[in-house]
């Protein structure tokens, strides 16, 4: 959609001329150069910046057309990123996107947050200037998925590096988006695994799912990485101690329009991962609830259920505050004041089994 089809989409869903979840959107993603690898992050959807000149401009058209914030990719120059920063600041938009460089050095620069939890392990660890070093000198264009599993396991912590970047982040408010249960890592907990999803999904997207349960099954034998003890006890460390330290995180799922995670069930996983993670139910909810509303500059009217916020609410059979699963045992919906009784949501959901048994 183009951003001015966009914009009219968010006006009808916030006038209530169509039920959809609330509309948060950025332009096209910013970056120095589009990388050969294909991506449903960057492909197709990339305006390449290689100049301040064109970033400053850049930014200002998203800004005319109405946009919620900025996204921008890992090769973008740090220079050019400065300047993205500096301009959309100036138009009182945030920047999201993964750092070109250092973690620490992109929040010290003013990004707002950081996309792909991922970057945060690989930009604190014992490699991270040679991890850089792959991009910046276009090694990793050439490199195999495996190829790079195998470097990022050869991996370690700096420890003294990793607790200054997370003060760095508290100290300039840099928040970290998750993207945790559709990774690699964790898709088999809950995707790969719960079969009711595949109601939802078409042939094709039934084949690809298949296809990923035999992939995951092969790194498992080759005692992969990515399905390693270790892998996920790091994973879920993080979590906790960008938690503890202040970090404000948002829970992300990566969804996109060719992705094997299922939309809406995703976020319900990456809210359970959180817990499993360490932190308390409530805390994990605030993640899909009071920090996107604060991030997002909405706190007025979203975020927490108080009298003169907006009626957008989920109502569940069980208290998730001592089970987080319950927040799947939804009873009803209130959508920007329009009440979706459980016969509503249902026929909702049954609609697109329908759908996606004809191939849309």
């Amino acid at each position: 959609m183009n951003l001015s089809d966009v914009a009219n989409l968010r006006a009808d869903i916030n006038a209530g001329h169509v039920l959809a979840p609330r509309l948060f959107y950025a332009g096209a993603v910013l970056q120095s150069e589009v990388p050969p690898r294909r991506s449903n992050r960057w492909s197709g959807f990339s305006t390449v910046v290689k100049t301040v000149e064109e970033a400053r401009t850049a930014v200002e058209e998203q800004s005319r057309a109405g946009v919620d914030h900025i996204k921008v990719e890992k090769r973008t120059r740090p220079e050019v990123l400065k300047e993205i920063i500096r301009t959309a600041h100036e138009h009182n938009l945030r920047v999201v996107g993964v750092p070109p460089a250092f973690v620490l050095d992109a929040s010290n620069d003013g990004l707002d947050c950081i996309e792909h939890f991922a970057e945060f392990f690989r930009e604190t660890s014992d490699k991270r200037t040679e991890y850089y070093a792959l991009y910046r000198d276009h090694k990793i264009d050439s490199m195999t998925t495996d190829e790079n599993y195998a470097f990022f396991g050869t991996m370690e912590t700096d420890e003294p590096y990793y607790r200054e970047t997370i003060k760095a982040l508290v100290r300039n408010g840099t928040y970290v988006v998750t993207n945790t249960a559709q990774t690699s890592t964790f898709i088999g907990d809950f995707e790969l695994t719960d079969l009711s999803r595949r109601r939802f999904k078409t042939k094709e997207q039934v084949a690809e799912t298949e296809a990923a349960v035999l992939e995951r099954a092969r790194q498992i034998r080759n005692n992969d990485y990515r399905m390693s003890d270790k892998n996920r006890r790091r994973h879920l460390r993080e979590l906790l101690d960008l938690h503890r330290a202040g970090v404000r995180m948002l829970a992300g799922t990566q969804s996109a329009y060719d992705s094997i995670g299922t939309a809406g069930l995703t976020l319900h996983d990456e809210l359970a991962l959180f817990v499993m993670a360490g932190l308390s139910p409530l805390e994990s909810l605030k993640t899909a609830t009071v920090n996107p509303a604060i991030f997002m500059r909405r706190e007025k009217d979203l975020g927490t259920i108080e009298e003169g916020k907006l009626a957008d609410i989920v109502l569940l059979d069980a208290n998730p505050l001592v089970d987080i699963s319950n927040t799947r045992k939804i009873n009803a919906v209130v959508a920007g004041g329009k009440y979706l009784s459980r016969k509503d949501l249902d026929r909702m959901l049954s609609s697109i089994e329908e759908k996606a048994k004809m191939g849309h």
